[in-house]
């Protein structure tokens, strides 16, 4: 818990923009979080940032939140904080998480070969990103 209050102290005296954002869905009378979900290591000079994602619970999985959460990101990443490129990490062996990244328009951008070490192997680490120019034109074809 003292860890969890040390964070959640830390991402308050960060800047507004780089503070991630808790999705919730009503379960009835209650509140479930559904994921996590952000802008990191934003870089004003190049007006690029890095998403980022917690997925959070797996009953909560395959429902289409990852895609929307990362098209409300993406939007508020172009229009708000007018970026140019966003980018994300994704393990090599997550296809589920690369097909709802491509359904919000990001493509594939190159690979950082066996940059983990997890579960007692080094691992492939893919980087995909979009362009604020890319991300309008997917606009115009809706």
């Amino acid at each position: 818990m003292a860890e969890e209050e040390s964070w959640f102290d830390h991402m308050m005296q960060s800047d507004a923009e780089q503070r991630p954002l808790a999705i919730e869905i009503r379960d009835g009378e209650a509140w479930q979080l559904a994921r996590n979900a952000g802008l990191f290591h934003l870089e004003w000079t190049n007006r690029s940032a890095e998403f980022g994602i917690f997925s959070g619970d797996k009953s909560r999985w395959d429902k289409g939140y990852g895609t929307e959460i990362l098209q409300l990101i993406l939007k508020h990443a172009f229009d708000a904080l007018n970026l140019n490129r966003v980018y994300l990490r994704v393990f090599a062996a997550n296809a589920r998480a690369k097909r709802s990244y491509e359904k919000a328009g990001m493509v594939p951008a190159g690979k950082m070969r066996q940059a983990i070490f997890r579960h007692g192997q080094y691992i492939d680490v893919h980087i995909m990103n979009i362009l604020r120019s890319e991300w309008r034109k997917g606009l115009e074809g809706k």
